[in-house]
């Protein structure tokens, strides 16, 4: 577990996570409401502490009936 970088997580898109931060192995995993998609991965990109710049994998789950 990467306990830095899920604590840059929470401090940079706390306000946008739907649950909190999970890790294991070499996968991390957030999750956030559909409409925060582009500021979350605005903030990823463009914060200096954090400079993501591949998206590899993105997921969702329909979860309305």
């Amino acid at each position: 577990m990467d306990r830095n970088l899920k604590a840059r997580l929470e401090a940079r898109v706390g306000e946008y996570l739907r649950a909190p931060v999970y890790q294991r192995h070499d996968e991390t995993e957030i999750r956030i409401d559909p409409g925060s998609v582009p500021e979350v991965l605005r903030t990823l990109h463009d914060a200096l502490d954090m400079r993501f710049e591949i998206l590899a994998d993105l997921a969702a789950v329909d979860t309305a009936r």
